[in-house]
């Protein structure tokens, strides 16, 4: 993940506020220590009115109405499914992190007026049409609308904010990628990490065989995965491939008969005998299995052992990058929250 979609990643989570606050700092905020932690999070109260302000952050009012808000859209169906009890005491956790979220999401979005980011109309139409671009088969933006209890006008209003917040973070916790020398260490310091089984890289074409299947019918079908064979043996070894994708059962034709890279135990063992036995290269012998009857060709075979510097390095790129965006950011909301004022009616402020 770049830098760019790690920090999005993190404003989006922040400005729509279904947790109402970044993963990175709700992980931070609990190794917090009472001497550093500079605003104390408490369980809230019994709700009295929607418009009972339960914190203030630098003059700006929560209101109970707005955590409660969050709190409905976190819980969402599972209600109807919790007992009184239980839900109340739900409830009152949820609370507790939607207030702190809010503190946080609020003192954002202060640092990003205050600093005067701007964000463009054209922005926040390329915001929404990756929204859409991104949406399941069949589903419009209407429908996304509907389900999130929004309208086109107020996500608008909310990706301004987000676009606002991911460019202030952006410009706030720099470069994260880590360099060649940090990768290579966390390689070598982390060796059971990369340590891979054996692996072979295995087409096949199935032959269905229906679990009711007589013996005539079972005669039959192993027949013509005995015939694809010698078709292939004889004279069509390299279009593999292509007789997959026209005669295969399977819906792995739809990739020539490619299932990828697999280890021991991952497949039935009449399976895994012929794909770590034969001879890579060669169709091997009809294999009989639950399934049916496979013809299978070994494209390659990977001993155990650990996965090379180079195949790992998109990975540690990746963790590392991470670790460091939840780093800067933790920083940066220290920071943000240490020259806060942040005020909780009618309770002493910590």
């Amino acid at each position: 993940m770049t830098k760019s979609n790690i920090s999005r990643a993190t404003a989006v989570a922040v400005a729509v506020g279904v947790l109402a606050g970044s993963a990175a700092y709700e992980t931070h905020a609990k190794s917090e220590s009472a001497e550093t932690q500079p605003v104390r999070v408490v369980a809230l109260a019994n709700p009295s009115s929607a418009d009972e302000v339960v914190v203030v952050v630098n003059g700006h009012e929560v209101t109970r109405g707005e955590v409660d808000r969050r709190v409905d859209s976190m819980l969402g169906g599972q209600v109807a499914n919790l007992a009184p009890e239980q839900l109340d005491g739900i409830r009152a956790q949820l609370a507790t992190r939607v207030t702190d979220g809010v503190i946080v999401q609020t003192l954002l979005e202060q640092a990003v007026q205050k600093e005067g980011i701007e964000v463009s109309t054209a922005d926040v139409d390329g915001a929404m049409k990756q929204i859409e671009g991104n949406l399941p088969p069949g589903k419009t933006m209407a429908d996304y609308l509907a389900a999130m209890g929004t309208s086109e006008d107020e996500l608008r209003d909310q990706l301004v904010l987000t676009l606002g917040i991911d460019r202030f973070i952006a410009g706030k916790t720099g470069d994260v990628k880590p360099g060649k020398e940090e990768v290579a260490t966390f390689y070598e310091e982390n060796d059971e990490m990369f340590q891979a089984p054996e692996r072979a890289e295995v087409r096949h074409i199935l032959v269905a065989l229906p679990p009711e299947a007589d013996d005539a019918l079972k005669a039959e079908k192993r027949q013509e995965a005995e015939e694809i064979r010698a078709s292939l043996v004889s004279s069509e070894a390299g279009r593999f491939a292509e007789v997959a994708a026209e005669r295969s059962d399977c819906p792995s034709k739809a990739d020539g008969g490619e299932l990828g890279l697999i280890t021991r135990g991952e497949t039935v063992p009449e399976f895994e005998k012929a794909v770590f036995s034969q001879d890579v290269g060669v169709v091997g012998p009809v294999v009989e299995t639950p399934f049916g009857f496979h013809v299978v060709q070994v494209e390659r075979r990977e001993p155990a052992g650990k996965v090379s510097l180079a195949d790992a390095t998109p990975f540690i790129e990746q963790r590392l990058a991470e670790e460091h965006q939840q780093a800067a950011m933790a920083k940066l909301i220290d920071d943000l929250r240490a020259n806060a004022e942040v005020v909780y009616p009618g309770k002493e402020a910590a």
